[in-house]
């Protein structure tokens, strides 16, 4: 997961009049940039609502937990009489008493509360991007509300007036800081809009059943033995392994170099791709991503070594690989492009390279999803969980709650590890490969692990295998079957496949 680069402005690439501004490819030569202008623009769109957005009357808060309510009784709290208004966070909700907090204290009676917050307004709140360094950035940890997937919720001073973008290495990473309103879900515990649960497909149940979590496991340790830093002479290496394993899938393998970094000597960098032609619809493409590259705290050349990068993010570039192992057997319908991309520590270098590929060969169209796995092999307990994030505010924003949608169906379908009161949806994301292709229009998610970047090793020499605890292979595990069985979904993919093809 990347963390903003503090070398350009996302600001800088806004042309006169709203038009693309132009900028040297690696060549040199200017060339037109219309993802710069529209990431861009997304997020001056998101800080200008700050002005318009409906303010909480300022009220004693409470925060509430969830986990054990029915959709009824998330809706009965939200609408109580003596709630002025509230903030739905997955698996807790804000409360803000409608004057005397004493009778308040009553309607609470039998309710878990969580934590008390004091007097809080909208105005009092903001959305924080997460990996940003709040500390750095003059925010102080212990004005924590809420952890989300991307984004946190925390307290400030109203004369705090932050920076509204994360500048990237290639474009804007996402937005760094968002509003508040009112009456507003954040995130949702996916289980509370399918109350009888949600039923596996037999068609789709035995691609999902090809996943084999020991052997996602040992392709993480495979990778983290390398160091993958975007400078480490070893990073060749892991892709040529990584290249060997699609091939062997008897898919198309290719792998493209981009320009990293901008305005200085290309290094040796390139994604690895691996094609699956579709048997019935191949001009529609469903991309599955996750990079390979990995970083400590020193994030330079001169920390190249010591890079293992296990969960950030070798687990999601091996749920990649192991994606294309359980579907491409079942000759998916509709083309399935498998990612794993380079340079995403120092700006998604490499989503953003493919997606101006995709666009210069005008084949962004074809693309109907991107599914993004980044930080998906630790859990802090037992209690197995997953985010499922979007930015609602980005490209086609229906389309892009759509496919959360199908996403968290498919955990409650095909992984049964996973607790369903800890599988969230969250409208709000941010700093990984997926932003590039949200913000081009097209419907992307990610999926990450419950307490993100709240794990232990994270941008550290010690993220290893052995760093990522006993419940590295069940969560990993849930959260590749939930990715296969929204992929078999979205490429069509299924058992049934007889002599003429499919049924």
């Amino acid at each position: 997961m990347s963390q903003p680069i503090p070398r350009r402005d996302a600001g800088a690439c806004i042309g006169a009049a709203g038009a693309p501004a132009a900028r040297p490819d690696r060549t040199g030569r200017a060339r037109r940039r219309g993802l710069c202008a529209v990431g861009t623009a997304v997020l001056l769109l998101a800080t200008a609502a700050v002005a318009a957005a409906p303010e909480g009357e300022p009220g004693d808060a409470w925060l509430l937990a969830l986990d054990r309510s029915s959709a009824a009784e998330v809706e009965a709290l939200k609408r109580h009489p003596g709630v002025a208004w509230w903030l739905e966070l997955g698996d807790r909700l804000l409360v803000v008493a409608e004057g005397d907090s004493g009778a308040f204290r009553q309607i609470l009676a039998g309710e878990r509360v969580v934590a008390e917050l004091g007097r809080l307004a909208t105005s009092d709140l903001v959305l924080h991007a997460r990996g940003c360094g709040e500390t750095a950035d003059g925010v102080p940890q212990g004005w924590l509300v809420w952890r989300g997937a991307t984004h946190d919720l925390l307290r400030r001073p109203k004369s705090f007036a932050p920076a509204p973008a994360l500048a990237g290495g290639d474009g804007p990473l996402g937005p760094a800081w968002l509003p508040v309103r009112a009456n507003t879900t954040l995130a949702r515990m996916h289980r509370l809009d399918r109350p009888l649960g949600v039923a596996p497909d037999p068609g789709i149940a035995p691609i999902v059943d090809r996943v084999d979590q020991a052997r996602w496991f040992q392709t993480v340790s495979t990778l983290a033995a390398w160091d993958r830093s975007s400078w480490s002479p070893q990073l060749p290496l892991a892709r040529a392994w990584i290249a060997g394993e699609f091939a062997a899938l008897g898919l198309a393998v290719s792998e493209p170099g981009f320009n990293f970094p901008p305005g200085g000597t290309p290094a040796p960098i390139a994604n690895v791709v691996g094609f699956w032609q579709g048997t019935g619809a191949p001009d529609e493409w469903i991309v599955v991503g996750g990079h390979y590259d990995s970083r400590n705290t020193n994030n330079s050349p001169a920390g190249a070594a010591v890079t293992p990068g296990a969960d950030d993010n070798a687990s999601g570039c091996s749920g990649v690989i192991e994606a294309a192992r359980a579907i491409v057997p079942f000759r998916p319908r509709r083309s399935v492009v498998f990612m794993c991309y380079a340079g995403e520590e120092q700006g998604l270098h490499g989503s953003y390279g493919h997606v101006d590929a995709l666009s210069a060969a005008g084949d962004l169209a074809r693309v109907q999803a991107m599914l993004n796995m980044d930080m998906i092999g630790w859990s802090p307990d037992a209690n197995l969980g997953v985010n499922v994030a979007t930015q609602s505010s980005a490209g086609t924003p229906g389309a892009n709650m759509a496919l959360v949608d199908i996403v968290a169906d498919a955990a409650l379908a095909y992984a049964p590890a996973l607790n369903p009161s800890l599988v969230l949806r969250q409208s709000n994301t941010c700093c990984s490969d997926h932003w590039p292709y949200l913000v081009a229009g097209r419907p992307a998610v990610m999926s990450i692990h419950r307490g993100t970047t709240s794990y232990p090793q994270y941008h550290r020499v010690g993220d290893t295998p052995t760093a990522l605890g006993p419940f590295a292979q069940a969560i990993g595990g849930s959260i590749v079957r939930m990715n296969v069985g929204a992929l078999a979904r979205l490429a069509e993919a299924s058992d049934r496949i007889f002599d003429d093809g499919w049924d």
